[in-house]
């Protein structure tokens, strides 16, 4: 059966098309006023190139201070010193020394933005407590992840690689007005390297421990006439990180024999065509086609507690070891604790695990962007894409070779998105206007398995349309120029649809409908207006205050267990920030300070809940009520010395819920609040220790820390059979290291050579858990950090 509700499909064909009409629409425009506009700029100065699609930073170390930093944060080039709000941007060469090429390696990158590593292709992002904790394509994201300006439309497929990553930015706080949906916590800007119509090449290649094996490529092609093409590519490769036992108690009837060695490997390549356009100094027209390769056995599960007296317990009646003499006819999961169970339990360098587990997905990504200088005052920018996504996973949750519970999870999802922004200035007005539409629809197939003999076939669709207009202006009043008065406001209006279907088949019998097929739509809209003032005491030091909302869509659980429950559905979630901040520089650009503090009042949060493994695994996902988040934020760059560079970034958070309703009762005060660690901190380190004819010898330490969290809204009350503690990430202080010798001269181009070490200390802490509930047996899967990594790279420069 087709789980896309009737009357919401889309070809994809047809999505292309409108996507390549949008920008085509844009580029006969250009065409046709170009020349017009050639002739109207006689005798003035020629204009500007085309302003990239999100930043241009060039944050290094010089000889005098550190260099200007120019962001697109607000859809227009301003110097990050001058955006009024709470921005961190990530250079090419912050980007290329820690090897990042997908979200994941961003963890500890800016104060309070935490990235967990998770399953389905997908990274858990937190930005201020505001966080993704479920990959269906059935919920929605809470930060926004854009690439070269388009947005992805869900939390699973965003852990993906991309091959020619040029500057990212991170946005804190909501960006509801100029961003839109689901950015409520915040927004990350990927912008990928154009072509620049010159040859050159560039290529890494790196070995490690762990099999590793690592590889780059750009090709940048001389231009033809105003057409300029570059080409780049990866592949990324280690074995798994953890050794799977044999099952050591041959007693145990049940149990699988091992069918994979290692699991936390990975097969990766990603690759890029872009394609620049540029047949005048004001009209471009750029084309990128991504293509993104993804092969893993994933992170494994330890099984570290099951609940006393429960089925998992010997001393219990109701133990289903089903020990006769001294052979296991039943399911003896508690041989396979950890030692020390949930008391001293940490990170094992080999586990259990029965059937091979492994994820496979394959996302492909076309977008088209079209801008045009009309005038020095004015510019029109279309943006148009079309992403697919096809995605199969195979898991085995329960950390030991018993067949307790398997899980699979099939996933075709595909998005269309066009945007068209006008950005310009009218006197003492600047502006920036937009219109925004979005449609997307996925199919889900989560075949389960539980103990062996229970088999359940949930299948689930989503389908979005969305729709938005935007508007921002700043105003500086005459005779006041150092102040600037923004506002913005934003209407989306969006409709979701729905469809479910559920049947169990229990020890060998016929399959049972528990969810019969039904289908459900409904419309949600809202307003999200911003307000800014800033004031600029001189031009390298400033304060603003800044009043922001941020709006998250309601939707439908794809994981209900009901017919009420399938076709109900959840409302949408807003949240209203207060923040006020400042930025500075000083001592000649040689030290740069910024910090922002801040209040922020969820209202309707939407959490996902899970609901156990006994009849199947599956997710509720409730509007909370009213949550209170607030906190600080610093971050600061030094150059003390032409050779030195210091960075570093303090986060405090302090959160908590006004109101959490369960069955009419408000048990705000015993609920954990998900993804906000209290502290997290950052310090880097970039010095040049010697310079000199054959090459310079560079040196980088990072260290990155984060307190503990809790990853669900659980009990807060450790008496409670299932509570939040145990599966509560742990905190985790990180080392990195790495030495560079650079522009070591090579015939017409430059070589670097360099060695590295990541997780100096080997802190493995327990970064998310999975508790299946008192119908499992009170089963809590742990999934540990990455372990101690090292190689050497070799990178080549034509």
């Amino acid at each position: 059966m087709s789980t896309t509700p009737k009357g919401e499909n889309a070809l994809a064909s047809s999505k292309l098309i409108r996507a390549l009409l949008g920008a085509a629409s844009l580029l006969a425009i250009g065409f046709a006023a170009g020349p017009a506009a050639a002739q109207a700029g006689d005798g003035q100065e020629p204009a500007a190139p085309p302003a990239t699609d999100m930043a241009i930073a060039e944050d290094g170390v010089t000889d005098t201070g550190l260099e200007e930093i120019v962001v697109t944060a607000r859809r227009r080039d301003e110097r990050l010193l001058d955006v009024p709000l709470a921005v961190t941007a990530l250079d090419e060469q912050w980007i290329e020394d820690r090897a990042v090429t997908s979200v994941e390696n961003l963890a500890g990158a800016a104060p309070n933005v935490t990235i967990v590593q998770g399953y389905a292709a997908t990274s858990n992002l937190a930005i201020r407590g505001g966080a993704t904790i479920n990959p269906s394509t059935s919920f929605e994201p809470t930060v926004g992840l854009y690439v070269d300006g388009v947005y992805i439309g869900k939390a699973a497929g965003s852990a993906f690689d991309i091959s020619d990553i040029e500057h990212i930015e991170v946005l804190r706080g909501p960006q509801g007005t100029l961003y839109g949906r689901n950015t409520l916590s915040g927004a990350i800007n990927i912008t990928t390297r154009r072509p620049t119509g010159e040859f050159g090449v560039t290529g890494r290649v790196a070995l490690g421990n762990f099999g590793q094996r690592y590889a780059r490529v750009s090709l940048d092609l001389p231009a033809i006439g105003d057409l300029s093409i570059k080409l780049s590519g990866l592949y990324d490769y280690h074995r798994g990180y953890t050794r799977i036992r044999e099952n050591p108690f041959p007693n145990v009837v049940t149990a699988t024999p091992r069918t994979l060695r290692r699991t936390d490997g990975a097969d990766q390549q990603a690759f890029r065509i872009a394609a620049r356009y540029q047949p005048s100094a004001d009209f471009t027209l750029d084309y990128t086609f991504d293509y993104s390769r993804t092969d893993v056995t994933p992170i494994n599960p330890q099984l570290t507690e099951v609940d006393p007296g429960n089925i998992f317990d010997p001393a219990s009646p109701f133990y289903a070891g089903g020990l006769v003499g001294d052979t296991y006819f039943g399911f003896p999961l508690d041989l396979y604790l950890v030692p020390g169970g949930a008391v001293d339990y940490g990170y094992q360098t080999a586990a259990y695990m029965g059937a091979a587990p492994g994820e496979r997905t394959r996302i492909s990504t076309h977008a088209l962007i079209a801008q045009w200088e009309v005038a020095s005052n004015l510019t029109l920018k279309s943006i148009s894409s079309y992403r697919r996504m096809h995605y199969r996973n195979g898991n085995d949750f329960d950390g030991s070779p018993l067949p307790i519970l398997a899980l699979q999870l099939f996933v075709d999802y595909e998005q269309f998105s066009q945007e068209l922004q006008a950005i310009g200035s009218l006197g003492p007005l600047q502006y920036t206007l937009g219109a925004y539409f979005f449609d997307d629809q996925a199919e889900n197939d989560n075949p389960q398995q539980i103990f062996g003999n229970t088999f359940i076939d949930s299948l689930y669709g989503s389908t979005t349309r969305s729709y938005a207009l935007y508007g921002q202006v700043d105003y500086t009043p005459p005779g006041l120029e150092q102040l600037t008065l923004s506002a913005g406001l934003r209407y989306s209006h969006e409709r979701k649809g729905t469809s479910r279907f559920q049947q169990v088949s229990s020890g060998g019998g016929p399959f049972l409908v528990t969810v019969p097929e039904v289908s459900a739509s409904d419309s949600f809209s809202a307003f999200t207006p911003s307000f800014t003032a800033k004031y600029a005491f001189n031009p390298d030091f400033n304060v603003y205050a800044r009043f922001a909302q941020g709006f998250k869509s309601g939707g439908y659980d794809g994981d209900a267990q009901s017919v009420e429950e399938a076709t109900r559905s959840y409302r949408p979630e807003t949240l209203t920030s207060y923040e006020i901040g400042f930025k500075g520089q000083w001592f000649d650009r040689r030290l740069r300070l910024s910090a922002a503090a801040f209040h922020e009042v969820h209202d309707d949060m939407q959490l996902s809940i899970f609901l156990g493994a006994s009849a199947g695994v599956s997710t509720a996902i409730r509007n909370a009520g009213k949550a209170v988040v607030q906190g600080v934020e610093i971050e600061l760059f030094a150059q003390p010395a032409d050779w030195l560079q210091l960075r570093a970034g303090l986060g405090y958070l302090d959160a908590h819920y006004d109101e959490f309703i369960e069955q009419d009762v408000n048990v705000a005060d015993l609920r954990a609040y998900p993804f906000a660690p209290r502290w997290t901190s950052t310090v880097g380190v970039d010095a040049r220790l010697l310079e000199s004819r054959a090459g310079n010898l560079h040196a980088q330490l990072d260290f990155r820390h984060s307190d503990g969290f809790f990853l669900y809204a659980y009990s807060n009350d450790r008496d409670d059979a299932q509570n939040a503690f145990s599966t509560r990430a742990q905190s985790y202080a990180i080392f990195d290291a790495r030495l560079a010798f650079r522009e070591i001269r090579l015939g017409s181009g430059t070589l670097e050579a360099a060695a590295f070490v990541r997780n100096i200390t080997n802190d493995r802490p327990r970064i998310f858990g999975i508790d299946f509930g008192s119908g499992l047996g009170g089963a809590v899967a742990s999934f540990f950090g990455r372990p101690r990594t090292w190689g050497v790279e070799l990178t080549a420069r034509f």
